[in-house]
């Protein structure tokens, strides 16, 4: 998957096997550092696509190509967390 902030286009992985702990402390991350860091960090970015709501809701684009239907649909039927109370909006 792709996600795109500002000009430029990150790969990120749409998969995420990380347990609810580790999805909370990068959510926290995420929050402090901002997504441009966030993506940029060679710690972080591996973990983005457990975030990708987030990044979404912090002004991140998702870039689909004619074969992202399943990507698509996957963030449009995602629940968004609100980055800053952890609240499922």
């Amino acid at each position: 998957m792709e996600i795109k902030l500002g000009d430029r286009t990150y790969f990120i992985s749409d998969v995420c096997d990380s347990s609810n702990r580790r999805k909370a402390a990068l959510r926290k991350d995420l929050q402090e550092h901002g997504p441009e860091a966030f993506l940029a960090s060679r710690k972080l970015s591996p973990f983005a696509g457990c975030v990708t709501e987030e990044l979404v809701a912090a002004g991140a684009e998702v870039v689909f190509d004619d074969q992202g239907d399943e990507a698509r649909d996957l963030v449009l039927e995602c629940d968004v967390v609100d980055v800053e109370t952890n609240e499922e909006g």
